[in-house]
């Protein structure tokens, strides 16, 4: 349990403040392409 504290301690503020930037673009992207939002998804087998 102490090392997932340690980890999420050394999450910085820029990143925490991108999370619902990338969210918000995503979402503006899957409203734009009519929910088909699986077409920017690179699958690797």
């Amino acid at each position: 349990m102490d090392y997932f504290l340690c980890a999420i301690d050394e999450i910085g503020p820029q990143t925490i403040g991108n999370v619902p930037q990338n969210w918000v673009k995503r979402m503006d992207y899957c409203q734009a392409s009519r929910g088909s939002h699986l077409s920017e998804i690179v699958f690797h087998k």
